[in-house]
């Protein structure tokens, strides 16, 4: 596969992950990703595996969609381990209703929860303060229901978030990345 720089398109792997009955959604995939990623060095396979699991073997067997999920593992990779904060989320486009957006949000913390909790993370404590502080906000974030109004205040207040979460997840590999490391070549 040529080395590709730009995540996929969200609205397309999300009708991709619909279309075969994948559960997680595109941000809540995403999520897992990033979080086992953080927390172990060989993240790719797991996490493909956790994605389209017991699935029927079409959808296993559909390399398109195959395709879309390595370019999302793969940018995703180059994106945190970068030193130039490149790192986004992958969140529906602005041009959605910001409701479905918060929505998704809240779905990325899910599955980035879940990803350190796969990733076998479960003492916190190894973490900085911040990074612990960015995984408590996530958990809160993931639980919550956010009523949503769509003005100028809420839209900033919601890009806020995002760029919080963006650091925060850069902050939780750089506490995680010698644990990560030592889990190479390890098997799940």
């Amino acid at each position: 596969m040529a080395e590709v720089s730009e995540l996929p398109n969200y609205a397309e792997l999300e009708s991709m992950l619909v279309k075969v009955g994948i559960v997680p959604d595109t941000a809540e995939c995403h999520g897992l990703f990033c979080g086992l990623l953080c927390a172990r060095g060989d993240a790719e396979k797991i996490w493909l595996d956790e994605v389209l699991g017991e699935s029927a073997p079409e959808v296993s067997e559909n390399e398109k969609l195959r395709e879309l999920l390595r370019t999302l593992a793969a940018v995703s990779t180059l994106q945190i381990k970068s030193a130039d904060f490149s790192f986004e989320l992958m969140l529906p486009t602005d041009k959605q209703p910001l409701a479905k957006r918060v929505e998704a949000l809240t779905h990325w913390c899910q599955g980035f929860y879940l990803g350190l909790g796969i990733g076998g993370i479960s003492d916190f404590q190894q973490l900085s303060e911040n990074a612990r502080e960015v995984v408590q906000d996530m958990t809160d974030i993931a639980m919550m229901e956010i009523p949503v109004e769509s003005d100028k205040q809420d839209e900033a207040a919601y890009k806020e978030l995002v760029d919080y979460l963006r650091v925060g997840v850069l902050q939780v590999q750089d506490a995680l990345e010698p644990l990560a490391n030592a889990t190479r070549g390890t098997t799940h």
